[in-house]
């Protein structure tokens, strides 16, 4: 029996790992000595998860997501845990409730604006 992990969940750590690196340590201390994101930098954060294509990645395909699954989530989680959470939050997860609307309610309540501060 194999405990290890799959080739794709490989790759789903080591992106997320690099995000993380990237993307968010080089504003923590901005955002600590601030006392909050910039909205445009949420935004753009916001905006490369999204191009990553691991935005809602809690939520199914068919409403969204990446379609992963709940390890996969877990492993995503555990890397956005190593950097800022005001930052990682920009990340996208939104409550499951939303698996409750239908329609265009998925994407409306799903993709709000984002709210920086």
């Amino acid at each position: 029996m194999h405990f290890g992990l799959s080739e794709e969940q490989e790759m789903i750590v080591k992106t997320v790992r690099e995000f993380v690196e990237n993307e968010i340590y080089p504003h923590e201390a901005e955002v600590e000595r601030l006392g909050h994101v910039p909205l445009e930098l949420g935004e753009e954060i916001k905006r490369k998860v999204i191009d990553l294509g691991f935005y809602a990645s809690n939520f199914p395909e068919e409403a969204g997501g990446p379609g992963l699954s709940h390890v996969d989530f877990a492993l995503v989680e555990r890397e956005l845990g190593r950097g800022s959470m005001a930052l990682t939050h920009f990340f996208g997860r939104p409550q499951n409730i939303l698996m409750a609307c239908e329609g265009e309610q998925i994407a409306r309540y799903r993709d709000p604006p984002c709210a920086a501060s």
